[in-house]
């Protein structure tokens, strides 16, 4: 098999998360078409036409949907323009002498959105002249749809250990060549205008090669210009990465790790003799501590191993530390189709969809 990917309970919960989603969305549809044409109405005659009449114009006009838009993903100030720019409407719908009441509530969570009135504006008189029977109220539900695209930083962990300089069985280059033309293919499925890319590399000791940045020129550059020599210090290289994200972190991206390496983690380690061909016991707990640090802070870690003797490196390693999926690419012709494939499945993650069902209640009053 070219690619082996591991799903642990993550990946589970969120297969399950989005099978619960279908149901409730189609639910939500269903529930709409059913009650597409009906509605809870109390009261009757003209009050009940201009009630409806109300309803319909909202509705055509999209400000159901763009109540939900702007409450959730809006600053006050947009969301008071439309709360003036809605109360407006109705009134503007409204006969002389009749006052109403409108909101917009989630019929899932049962949360307001939007509460208008102009009942304040009735003198007392007319209160006391209110006929309860000349109250209509509408409630007509919607099924909203909503999709998010959020933004993503991805550091690219990239070792350049000695044995990157050597051949897969069928590679006509060295596993650094594959390594960094897989990378760069991989950058260019990301969206400057919303996404960074940022680069670590590892041997000896890791470097931050090119901090988080939407100039992707400069971040294949730094990509091309890699390396390979000395040993495999995988806990310094994630131990980077943290760094960066918490130095340049932005609050409304998806924080991502793409690991790859081809050996084990034998550097730093103190004990004598060095390990050389085998994993130090130090620097495996090193690269633990931090890949665990990583999740902690909710870093999402895609994993990748190199070479077709899967004992050259630490494979179950690789499926400890990842959270989202460990790949493995038995030569290094293998990774261009990795990193796209990784790359196709961050994209996804970048969308969300937000369903409820919307319910509208109209009031209208008319004292006699």
């Amino acid at each position: 098999m070219v690619v082996k990917y591991i799903m642990d309970n993550n990946g589970q919960m969120r297969v399950i998360e989005a099978m619960i989603a279908c149901i409730i969305l189609i639910f939500g549809i269903y529930v709409t078409s059913y009650f597409s044409n009906v509605f809870v109405i109390e009261g009757g005659g003209e009050l009940r036409e201009i009630s409806d009449s109300i309803i319909r114009v909202i509705e055509n006009q999209g400000l159901v949907k763009r109540v939900i838009q702007v409450i959730k993903n809006s600053s006050v100030l947009e969301r008071e323009r439309l709360k003036s720019e809605l109360k407006s409407l109705v009134e503007s719908l409204l006969p002389p002498e009749t006052y109403y009441t409108l909101s917009i509530s989630s019929g899932i969570t049962s949360q307001s959105f939007i509460s208008l009135t102009n009942i304040a504006e009735m003198n007392e008189t007319s209160v006391e002249k209110i006929s309860l029977q000349e109250v209509s109220t509408l409630s007509f539900p919607v099924t909203i749809v909503q999709y998010k695209e959020s933004k993503l930083d991805v550091i690219l962990i990239i070792d350049r250990s000695g044995s990157m300089n050597e051949k897969e069985p069928g590679d006509q280059r060295a596993k650094i060549y594959y390594a960094k033309e897989a990378a760069k293919a991989f950058v260019d499925y990301m969206n400057a205008s919303r996404d960074r890319v940022g680069l670590v590399s590892f041997s000896d000791w890791a470097t931050l090669d090119c901090e988080l940045t939407s100039d992707f020129n400069l971040v294949k550059n730094k990509i091309s210009n890699l390396v390979a020599s000395g040993w495999t210090n995988m806990g310094d290289a994630v131990k980077k990465a943290n760094d960066e994200f918490a130095a340049h972190n932005r609050t409304d991206a998806i924080l991502v790790i793409v690991f790859l390496t081809d050996g084990l983690a034998n550097r730093p380690c103190p004990h004598y003799p060095k390990h050389v061909y085998t994993t130090c016991p130090y620097a495996k707990s090193y690269v633990l501590n931090e890949t665990q640090r990583a999740k902690s802070n909710g870093i999402v870690i895609y994993t990748i191993g190199l070479g077709a003797n899967t004992q050259s490196f630490d494979e179950e390693l690789l499926k400890e530390i990842q959270t989202n999926g460990y790949y493995y690419a038995p030569s290094g012709t293998k990774l261009k189709e990795i990193y796209e494939a990784i790359a196709k499945d961050l994209l996804s993650l970048t969308f969300s969809v937000d369903y409820d069902i919307i319910t509208v209640t109209l009031t209208l009053v008319r004292p006699k």
